[in-house]
């Protein structure tokens, strides 16, 4: 009886293990500097789409040689696939810092009108880049600081 309530046990840890697994996102492409980032929103209905807006930010901190970087990457170039299909893109620039970013929310504008659109209310999709930047600084201590009359 030990046996058997062990068996399901472990075959229960394994079937949640598979389907955490399996609903985990994964990070596709690695962008460096230089890189265009590009989203596609699709949209259930026409809107004629002005401006967009696109936002990552960084899932922790920036490496310690890497802080004053950016913790974000903004996608602001607008391109019409079809009524209800954009393309928004971005470039990875010199000074983002290295690490997975999740796309937190994104904005349209349409007619003078804008609306955001939040990760988790207004769509359920995990989207992640994750972005290789060897660029660094390293700040020296501080010897001494005076003031002068």
């Amino acid at each position: 009886m030990r046996a058997m309530r062990l068996a399901v046990v472990g075959l229960l840890l394994l079937f949640c293990g598979a389907i955490g697994r399996a609903q985990a996102p994964e990070v596709g492409t690695v962008y460096k500097p230089g890189d265009t980032v590009r989203v596609v929103v699709t949209l259930k209905s026409p809107l004629v789409v002005t401006r967009a807006q696109v936002r990552f930010t960084l899932d922790g901190e920036p490496r310690p040689d890497q802080r004053g970087f950016h913790n974000y990457l903004d996608c602001d170039n607008v391109t019409k696939i079809s009524d209800t299909e954009y393309e928004i893109a971005g470039r990875v620039i010199d000074d983002d810092a290295s690490g997975k970013y999740k796309l937190s929310w994104f904005y349209l504008y349409s007619n003078g009108a804008e609306k955001q659109y939040v990760v988790g209310q207004d769509f359920q999709q995990v989207v992640l880049v994750r972005v290789e930047n060897p660029a660094h600084v390293k700040f020296p201590e501080i010897k001494d600081v005076t003031v002068k009359p």
